[in-house]
C-alpha cells in the first residue's frame, strides 16, 4: 500500500508540474531493484493449498505500479529528473532506468503465456501449475506498452 500511495502521489505531483519537496525513500524490498524484482517474481505463482495465501491482489498492485513507472512515457522524464531518492537515479538522473525497465520487461515477457497471449496469476494445485488467462492484467500491460508485446 505504501508503494502504491507513493506512486500515485508522484503521478499527482507530475500532473501539477511540481517536484517532491523531499527525497523519496521506498520501503523494503522496493528500495533495491534486485530485491524488488525477486519480490515481484514471488507473487507470480500462489500455492494456496500449502500456504493459505493467494497473491493475486499483491501481484495486481505491483504490476500496476511497475507498469506505470516503467512503461508510461510521460512519467519517465519526471521520475528521472525531478524525483530524488529513487533507485533508478543512483549515479545520476535516470542512470539506471533503462536497465531496470529491461529487467521488468524481461519478467513481463516470461510471464506472458505464449499459447494464449495472456498474463495473469498462476496457482499450484494437485501437483500441477494452473495458469490464468486474466484480461485485466493483460489489458493493462498491452495498453501501457502500446501493443508492443510478444504474443
Amino acid at each position: 500500500m505504501k508503494l502504491e500511495a507513493t506512486a500515485l502521489a508522484l503521478i499527482g505531483l507530475e500532473m501539477m508540474g511540481v517536484a517532491p519537496k523531499f527525497a523519496v525513500k521506498l520501503p523494503p524490498p522496493f528500495d533495491t531493484p534486485l530485491a524488488a524484482f525477486e519480490h515481484f517474481r514471488g507473487f507470480l505463482v500462489s500455492d494456496i493449498g500449502r500456504t493459505g495465501m493467494d497473491h493475486r491482489g499483491e501481484l495486481g498492485g505491483i504490476t500496476t505500479i511497475a507498469s506505470l513507472t516503467y512503461f508510461k512515457d510521460y512519467l519517465q522524464n519526471y521520475l528521472n529528473n525531478e524525483v530524488e531518492g529513487l533507485p533508478r537515479n543512483e549515479g545520476g538522473a535516470g542512470a539506471k532506468t533503462q536497465e531496470y525497465m529491461e529487467e521488468f520487461l524481461k519478467i513481463v515477457q516470461e510471464w506472458q503465456d505464449p499459447a494464449t497471449g495472456y498474463s495473469g496469476p498462476s496457482n499450484w494445485g494437485d501437483g500441477r501449475l494452473y495458469k490464468s488467462a486474466d484480461l485485466s492484467y493483460t489489458f493493462h500491460i498491452i495498453s501501457y506498452r502500446r501493443g508492443n508485446v510478444d504474443h
